[in-house]
C-alpha cells in the first residue's frame, strides 16, 4: 500500500522569475525512492503532484501545497509501492507536466 512521506520544502532563493518553469525526476537513493522538484513561480501559487498507477488510477496525492514567488526545490519521499512503473503529475498554473518513476 503506498504511505505518503513527508515533504521536504527549499526556498532556494527570493528572486522572482519572469516565467513559471517546473521540473521533476524521480531518484533512486540508497534503496529509497522520491520524486525531486525544481521550482520557479513567478507570483504565489499552488503546486499538486499526484502519483497514478499503470491502468491512469490516482494512488496518492504527494503534494497539494502553495508556495511563495520564487524559486524551490522540493523533495517527495515514496514508500509501500510494490515494484513497478508509476507515473507523477505535476498541476500548477492551470498546466501540467507528468513523469515516470519506476520502483523496483
Amino acid at each position: 500500500k503506498f504511505e505518503k512521506s513527508s515533504s521536504v520544502k527549499t526556498p532556494l532563493n527570493q528572486n522572482v522569475p519572469k516565467e513559471n518553469m517546473v521540473r521533476g525526476h524521480a531518484l533512486k537513493s540508497h534503496g529509497e525512492v522520491s520524486i525531486s522538484l525544481h521550482v520557479a513561480l513567478n507570483r504565489s501559487q499552488s503546486l499538486k503532484v499526484s502519483l497514478f498507477d499503470m491502468s491512469g488510477r490516482r494512488i496518492g496525492k504527494l503534494l497539494n501545497s502553495n508556495f511563495n514567488a520564487g524559486y524551490h526545490q522540493v523533495n517527495l519521499p515514496i514508500s509501500g509501492c510494490s515494484s513497478g512503473i508509476y507515473y507523477y503529475k505535476i498541476e500548477y498554473d492551470r498546466l501540467s507536466k507528468s513523469g515516470t518513476l519506476i520502483v523496483e
